[in-house]
């Protein structure tokens, strides 16, 4: 692979020029993807360029259930399903330095911890 200071032409180092990408701050004005548990009861909204993230990773994993997550459809899981969701998440999360996805990892724990004990999970995009 080629390196950034290989290429170095006096400008902006890769790790400057990109550090807004992992910031989950940047992402607070995005259009939210809304997770739903009904029994019990739980959600959590997440922004969409965060949730096309997920997916994008989960299509170069070769994963089962993140590359479809909802962009304008919806997506119903059974608890069995979550349960491969949430591995899902911990692999990349084994793999992936990107602290927007580790808080995002954690703000979800909640709902798909409620999902896998419960009736499933609900996701929905705009």
């Amino acid at each position: 692979m080629v390196s950034a200071q290989a290429c170095d032409d006096g400008g902006v180092g890769s790790d400057e020029r990109y550090a807004d990408r992992l910031d989950s701050a940047n992402y607070a004005d995005d259009p939210d993807v809304g997770w739903f548990s009904s029994d019990p009861p739980a959600e959590a909204w997440v922004p969409e360029r965060l949730v096309d993230r997920l997916r994008a990773l989960g299509r170069a994993y070769e994963l089962h259930l993140l590359p479809h997550l909802p962009g304008p459809e919806a997506l119903s899981l059974n608890a069995v399903q979550v349960l491969t969701l949430i591995e899902e998440m911990d692999f990349l999360g084994e793999r992936v330095n990107d602290p927007a996805l580790t808080a995002l990892s954690a703000d979800l724990r909640e709902v798909l911890g409620a999902a896998a004990r419960g009736d499933g999970l609900w996701v929905e995009g705009n």
